[in-house]
């Protein structure tokens, strides 16, 4: 499993973004009020990482082989410990630098984490090889834009800002909760093979 994960997952790339992750962070903490966009800018890069984590090129080789998409999907999570370490360690360093909202901001980043992987290898399981490279633009545009669409940023406050009420940091939590508790299940019930369009191995 190590050696697969060391040849399959983007290793690069996921290194470039936690290294990233970790300076905006860092950035955020010391100056919040004025660089809290790039704090969503590096939920977004987050997701883009993780769904690349889960990409493969070679799929028409590698799909029919005998190892399962469960074992392949669990030794490319090793991707992921990276991009989680960096989030960990950036919420600890600036702990009180986020408005006392560590908790919430904490949940954007390990929700998106989960949700990205979970669309990944749903869209792995129906057949797409490389759906991790549509998904990482589309999640860093969404992420950077979504604060500017006024109201609708504010009734579904998906990524709060400071000046928003404590209640819609409350609910951003909760939302981000349900997200990664829905896409575990999704990711669960799709390496089980009883989501539709899973690919089942052929013997």
């Amino acid at each position: 499993m190590l050696r697969h994960a060391a040849v399959a997952v983007p290793w690069a790339r996921v290194g470039l973004v936690a290294g990233l992750v970790v300076t905006l962070m860092e950035i955020v903490a010391r100056r919040p009020a004025a660089t809290w966009p790039l704090e969503v800018a590096a939920v977004g890069l987050l997701a883009a990482a993780a769904a690349w984590c889960f990409d493969e090129p070679a799929a028409a080789v590698v799909d029919p082989a005998p190892r399962t998409p469960a074992w392949r999907t669990a030794a490319r999570c090793l991707g992921l410990v990276p991009l989680l370490a960096a989030w960990t360690w950036s919420i600890a360093r600036g702990w009180d630098g986020f408005f006392d909202r560590p908790a919430q901001v904490a949940a954007q980043g390990f929700g998106a984490v989960l949700v990205a992987t979970a669309w990944t290898v749903a869209r792995r399981a129906a057949g797409a090889a490389e759906p991790g490279a549509r998904l990482a633009p589309v999640a860093v545009a969404f992420a950077l834009c979504w604060p500017a669409t006024g109201r609708l940023a504010d009734r579904v406050p998906i990524f709060p800002f400071p000046a928003h009420s404590a209640a819609s940091w409350d609910t951003s939590r909760w939302l981000w909760c349900a997200a990664a508790a829905a896409a575990a299940v999704v990711a669960a019930i799709t390496l089980t093979d009883r989501f539709p369009g899973v690919i089942r191995r052929r013997r």
